[in-house]
């Protein structure tokens, strides 16, 4: 029986150990709110979200456009909810590895199973240093300023690795302090889609639905 106890007493603290962990457990929230498409570009903004419902700048962003069907390279993925996790393997990480070292770089920051608006599937969405959507191929571009996509051909944001050495320290430390992160990414900048319900006051568009009776957008998650 004092075996029993043991093993139970054990379990006892195993849990109110997990109990803890979770009661410290915190998720970081971002934004990436997409405004304005052309046939070769997507302009945004990426933002943190505090605890009090405030939003903090944090870049400007360039993509791919949007396609409702995934065309490899050229093409966004759909809005929605997504998790952000590390991925320490492939090209990026070795390049990003190189350039900053490892007590800064502790792995490209990565979406978590990510879709596009018809459903495809899409692997290694990144969020990375470049300008134009030419170095985009389905992943999120941040820099400090941006020039207006309606005039310049595939988009434009500067300053890109002044950004990159200010934003990506914010998403590293919370994931290296095991908090999760997430981005909720909104499209402001196309029309719904011409799929309505049967009593006409919801449309789906890309990963969620918009409500015309109270004018909001809703992600399905």
């Amino acid at each position: 029986w004092k075996v029993k106890l043991k093993v139970w007493k054990n379990s006892i603290l195993m849990k109110m150990g997990m109990n803890n962990q979770s009661q410290h457990l915190k998720i970081m929230e971002l934004e990436l709110l997409r405004f304005s498409s052309t046939k070769d570009s997507t302009s945004g903004i990426l933002s943190l979200i505090n605890d009090d419902g405030s939003k903090e700048f944090l870049s400007y962003t360039i993509e791919d456009p949007y396609r409702e069907k995934k065309v490899k390279h050229i093409t966004r993925f759909a809005d929605g909810r997504y998790q952000i996790k590390f991925r320490a393997v492939g090209g990026f990480h070795s390049r990003y590895l190189k350039r900053y070292g490892d007590q800064y770089h502790k792995g490209m920051l990565e979406l978590q199973d990510v879709k596009g608006y018809s459903g495809a599937e899409y692997t290694f969405v990144l969020i990375h240093c470049g300008n134009s959507a030419k170095s985009s191929s389905g992943c999120v571009i941040i820099g400090d300023t941006q020039t207006n996509n309606k005039t310049k051909e595939f988009g434009w944001v500067s300053a890109s690795r002044n950004n990159y050495l200010k934003t990506y320290p914010i998403i590293r430390d919370a994931l290296l302090k095991g908090d999760e992160v997430w981005i909720n990414v909104i499209d402001y900048d196309h029309k719904p889609k011409e799929d309505h319900d049967q009593n006409k006051d919801k449309v789906k568009i890309g990963g969620g639905v918009f409500c015309r009776k109270c004018n909001e957008k809703f992600t399905i998650i």
